[in-house]
């Protein structure tokens, strides 16, 4: 026989395993979950190992186990292993509730209950749920009149105390939900057995203490309950409060958005600005980014010079490697006039102003070096010419050379 378990921890820390029969022919839908109480889950461990499963189911079962008790989730991990009668009993799982059905070939559920909510423990199953801190709500009848609520549900709903719900119809305990996917969703589920997973639903709830109306978003399963005959007669709401998990992802998302408009902003100042910047790697003083402008200093694409080492880029420039040897040792240089040839240009000299600054990582240390460079060579070109005319000037004691000019249009 073929049977799903699933495992939790109740508000007092004991362990529970939550188990169900898998009957051939029928859907894995959990119709009516079977609780066992155990001090810990060590000691169902320890029956899992008495009871001598498949290798690979008693794998399975430990992994199951530590996963739900180190990392819970919901809706709970369910997994499903083949049991015989007498590693069913030595599990420990509602053996007093199997009897043996040689004509369907399976272990079959013994009908005897009075109440399905009822477990191996003794007790009811609504006195085990108003001790699990997970969200539980029990409704009955076309109408869902509200049977069972525990204490985190009545949290969950901003109400105080159950009183103003149980007994009554849902659309009634909670008219504000009116309009929303919630009553809608629950008829189906009545009408068709078939259970419905909500994931990080969007309602509004009333708050008791203030009377406001507060946002709310719910991860939730409406599931079927049936009676001995296999007919519906009420569905058992699961609930937690995913509000956080949303708010905190959309918080999230919008600084992703934010960063990447950054982002976008600062490679468009970096791709057209009109000086020279380049990034490089403070360990090999490798090119990391170039932009445009630099690239066409060098008469290279920027692509190209990704990759490079800089010392290469200006070739027997003195004092490169000592200047960059200093960024990196954590001091900044400004106004560095750089006069070298580049490979493109052979010949001829060429100048540069460049501020150079250290770039930190994390841990203080100095990760890369950036270059803002900006070619001063025509404007040293004409700062010769001009020098040179001042001096003519002075030895010509301020004299005018003479002028020829030639009209360009005649005058009538």
């Amino acid at each position: 026989m073929k049977i799903r378990l699933a495992f939790n921890e109740t508000a007092s820390g004991r362990f529970m395993v939550m188990s169900e029969m898998v009957r051939p022919g029928l859907s894995l839908n959990l119709e009516r979950p079977l609780v066992t109480i155990f001090e810990d889950e060590d000691e169902f461990l320890k029956s899992v190992i008495n009871a001598d499963l498949f290798h690979e189911d008693t794998t399975a079962v430990v992994v199951t186990v530590l996963q739900s008790i180190s990392q819970p989730v919901f809706p709970q991990r369910w997994i499903a292993i083949d049991v015989t009668t007498a590693q069913l009993k030595a599990l420990g799982l509602f053996s007093h509730l199997m009897e043996s059905d040689a004509d369907q070939g399976y272990a079959a559920i013994s009908p005897t209950l009075e109440s399905p909510f009822e477990f191996t423990g003794g007790g009811h199953f609504q006195d085990f749920l108003m001790q699990v801190p997970t969200p539980i709500l029990m409704l009955e009848g076309q109408e869902h009149l509200v049977t069972f609520i525990n204490p985190p549900y009545v949290r969950l709903l901003g109400r105080t105390t159950s009183k103003s719900l149980l007994g009554k119809p849902i659309r009634e305990a909670l008219p504000e939900l009116k309009g929303q996917p919630f009553f809608g969703l629950l008829d189906k589920v009545y009408r068709t057995g078939t259970a419905h997973v909500g994931v990080e639903v969007l309602g509004n709830l009333r708050h008791e203490d203030t009377g406001r109306t507060q946002d709310i978003y719910v991860d939730f399963i409406y599931q079927s309950v049936r009676n001995e005959v296999g007919e519906v007669f009420g569905i058992m709401v699961q609930a937690s409060d995913a509000t956080d998990r949303v708010l905190a992802r959309q918080v999230s998302e919008s600084r992703e958005d934010q960063l990447y408009r950054q982002w976008a902003e600062l490679d468009t100042i970096y791709r057209t600005a009109p000086v020279g910047m380049c990034l490089i790697d403070a360990a090999d003083y490798r090119v990391l980014r170039v932009n445009n402008k630099l690239a066409h200093f060098t008469g290279q694409t920027a692509s190209a010079l990704v990759g490079m080492c800089i010392l290469d880029i200006f070739p027997g420039t003195p004092g490169l490697k000592a200047l960059f040897d200093k960024v990196r040792a954590g001091f900044s240089i400004e106004n560095h006039e750089l006069s070298c040839a580049v490979p493109s240009v052979p010949g001829i000299l060429r100048h540069w102003l460049v501020n150079y600054g250290p770039m930190f990582g994390t841990d203080g240390n100095v990760e890369a070096i950036t270059c803002v460079s900006q070619e001063i060579t025509d404007r040293l070109l004409r700062d010769e010419t001009f020098e040179k005319g001042e001096t003519v000037v002075s030895r010509d004691t301020l004299q005018v050379p003479s002028m020829t000019m030639e009209p360009t249009a005649e005058v009538t």
